[in-house]
């Protein structure tokens, strides 16, 4: 709990609002931490980075390297963590996410904090449990929607959650489904949104028994998204 304090204070604490890339301003509000510290950063933006894929494996893999080497360590650039496979993203943050990377960043070094403070048992439960966990997150302040809740929903509960990063492209799916009307859709929560998108995915897959179903992928993205080359959400 310590080094999670130590964080939060050199990062969430000391926000810096200058005109530098993200990586600069990172390096800079670490530079004065622990070791234990630094590196625990390089672990929070290793887990920040593992959903999106519209970021190149290889500009992850140097961005934690370079966290990671503060103390004067270096990661190996092959390191099993760090692997194009990894790295390779579930689906697109939009440019929305690199945008206000800081903010996500900021939200998950909050949401570890908070976890912490529960024993171990509470932190399974949260975890493991669908119910649990909305609650937990729910109770947790953040600034702004913020993806990465999405984001953990779906890592944490992968058969219950859509590889989703943003309710825009959920209310967006309901809607092109007929799942909901627009007035409907836009008064729907998380949970609420989640449950739509279950019953939408067994009716779908009643209409294609013998397909795997991606709202990113034909048959189905065409029926909704105008984009149709992107094949990540």
């Amino acid at each position: 709990m310590p080094v999670v304090n130590e964080l939060f204070e050199a990062f969430v604490e000391h926000p810096d609002f200058g005109n530098d890339d993200f990586m600069t301003k990172l390096k800079g509000q670490m530079k004065n931490a622990s070791p234990p510290a630094q590196q625990l950063m390089a672990e929070m933006l290793w887990a920040l980075l593992l959903f999106p894929s519209n970021m190149k494996a290889r500009t992850k893999r140097q961005q934690v390297r370079d966290i990671w080497a503060l103390p004067g360590h270096q990661l190996a650039d092959n390191h099993p963590l760090l692997e194009d496979q990894v790295f390779v993203g579930i689906g697109s943050g939009g440019p929305g996410f690199n945008n206000y990377r800081p903010n996500e960043l900021e939200y998950l070094i909050t949401l570890v904090r908070d976890m912490k403070q529960k024993n171990e048992a509470e932190r399974r439960r949260v975890l493991t449990d669908y119910d649990a966990f909305l609650g937990w997150i729910g109770a947790v302040p953040r600034k702004g929607s913020r993806q990465f809740r999405h984001m953990l929903r779906f890592f944490a509960f992968p058969n219950r959650v859509e590889r989703i990063s943003t309710n825009n492209d959920r209310r967006k799916i309901l809607r092109a489904f007929g799942s909901a009307s627009t007035r409907e859709v836009a008064d729907l929560n998380d949970r609420q949104l989640d449950d739509k998108l279950m019953e939408l995915r067994a009716r779908l897959q009643t209409e294609h028994p013998s397909a795997v179903l991606d709202f990113y992928e034909s048959p189905l993205q065409e029926r909704w998204s105008r984009n149709q080359t992107i094949k990540n959400g």
